[in-house]
């Protein structure tokens, strides 16, 4: 390892590239985890700037919340709740495909595992946990009093074996609720005449975004980044002079936090597709949230799912109303 050098990185670079043909992007994070490994242990700047793989930023495709309004209400209750876990889980094809009831926590959280049986392993073999939100875990609980304990997977096809067409599924009914963009020309159709569209795929469900805070700049600030590849594209700051504890509405319209003297922030959303636009910050009112927040408490308030209702957890006031106990009251 101690003769590893430049032409070595070089040559690893050129490897991903044309022998395994990675695209420029995920040989610029392999090499990064060399490069990584390398200075850890003391090996440091073998490699200039001109050597990293250059790619461009993209912009990651979402689909809008009226096209998924309209491409639910289209389908059957197992196809409805299969597209929300794609859409509310962000977890890859095979992933949903190969997802067991048994995988499936009363704690709302689905594991990702090996399935020997069906020779499925989880990307780079690494198992995992994914949260599941209230919605979804609902759904689920509909789905399965309606289909039985007839299956292992959540969603097989009809001979009980992992579904291997999905993206066929999502195809036929975007076009049946009249979802193409009606200009796409396949090798399998014309979009205006079947279900072709090129702009339906499942991948795009994994596109949403997420808000959190950081510290990074040296002061806590919400950011919203697209989920479930916070690299795929830029960084939104929401927060101007500060701000923790990000909450959104229920309809993705409006995103909501406490800026550093505990005022509740509110800030507008439009355009939650591949480019979102966010308003200006706006005071709804001081609170009196307690802190800091400890491991066990990420929150110290929610909002109701039309942002109108807040259910804070306060410090006490001041000078609270003194309360009067009366024992051995029943004698």
């Amino acid at each position: 390892m101690r003769r590893s050098g430049r032409r070595d990185l070089q040559n690893f670079t050129a490897f991903l590239i044309g022998k395994k043909g990675y695209d420029r992007r995920t040989a610029h994070n392999k090499l990064a985890v060399v490069a990584q490994f390398l200075k850890t242990n003391d090996i440091l700047r073998l490699l200039k700037k001109s050597d990293w793989p250059s790619y461009v930023e993209r912009e990651p495709e979402v689909y809008e919340p009226e096209q998924l309004d309209k491409l639910l209400a289209a389908c059957d209750l197992r196809n409805r709740v299969l597209f929300e876990f794609f859409l509310m889980t962000g977890m890859r094809d095979a992933e949903v495909r190969h997802t067991c009831w048994s995988d499936i926590s009363s704690r709302q959280f689905a594991r990702v595992k090996s399935k020997p049986e069906w020779h499925f392993t989880p990307k780079n073999w690494e198992e995992r946990e994914v949260p599941i939100p209230d919605k979804l875990m609902q759904s689920l609980r509909e789905y399965r009093s309606w289909v039985g304990a007839g299956s292992r997977l959540l969603f097989p096809a009809t001979v009980g074996q992992p579904d291997r067409h999905f993206l066929r599924t999502l195809k036929r009914i975007a076009w049946t609720a009249g979802l193409n963009c009606q200009s796409c020309n396949t090798n399998k159709g014309r979009c205006r005449q079947g279900p072709f569209c090129e702009h339906w795929f499942l991948h795009k469900f994994r596109a949403n975004w997420v808000a959190y805070s950081s510290n990074d700049s040296g002061i806590w600030q919400t950011y919203v980044v697209p989920f479930p590849i916070p690299d795929a594209g830029a960084r939104y700051q929401i927060s101007t002079d500060g701000g923790q504890q990000p909450r959104w509405r229920h309809d993705g319209r409006e995103l909501f936090f406490l800026s550093p003297d505990k005022k509740l922030m509110a800030v507008s959303v439009e355009n939650m597709g591949s480019t979102p636009q966010f308003g200006a910050p706006k005071v709804l009112f001081q609170t009196r949230a307690h802190g800091p927040l400890t491991a066990e408490e990420f929150f110290t308030y929610d909002v109701s799912a039309d942002g109108q209702r807040f259910l804070i957890n306060e410090n006490a006031a001041d000078n609270p109303i003194p309360a009067d106990i009366i024992l051995n009251w029943a004698d």
